[in-house]
């Protein structure tokens, strides 16, 4: 089995892959933290509107599997009728974050479809919750 900086590259390439798991796992912990402060302050927020290439995607899904899930642009009209709120997945510490409609007092998995990297970010969002959505985008692009 081979070892790391045993190499042309010595051990370079395991220092790297150090720093990127710390620089990762600092970005989930942010994305925690942002998430629980919104979901402790139990407020909802208006719906600001979802990434065009994200919602395209989310269309294609519901296309390829109709009638598997609420159609993504049902979930969206609950959302912006509603506002969104923030909540936890099953599993917080893996970083399972989502954006569901406000007015939901349980979460199903038929919720669970809008991640905060989904959302557009503006100017008129509250600043924790743009602050995770870019967290969050962050976060998933580091992996």
């Amino acid at each position: 089995m081979p070892e790391f900086g045993n190499g042309q590259d010595n051990g370079k390439r395991a220092s790297r892959i150090e720093i990127d798991g710390g620089e990762r796992a600092n970005k989930a912990a942010e994305v925690l933290a942002l998430a629980k402060e919104l979901i402790e302050r139990n407020e909802s927020f208006p719906f600001p509107s979802v990434d065009p290439d994200a919602l395209s995607k989310m269309r294609a899904i519901d296309n390829e599997f109709p009638h598997y899930v609420t159609p993504i642009d049902t979930f969206l009209d609950r959302c912006r009728t509603e506002g969104i709120k923030v909540v936890f997945g099953e599993n917080p510490e893996s970083g399972s974050v989502y954006i569901v409609p406000a007015g939901r007092s349980e979460v199903g998995n038929d919720d669970l479809r809008l991640f905060p990297r989904h959302l557009q970010v503006n100017e008129m969002m509250d600043g924790t919750l743009r602050a995770l959505v870019v967290a969050e985008r962050a976060w998933f692009n580091s992996l």
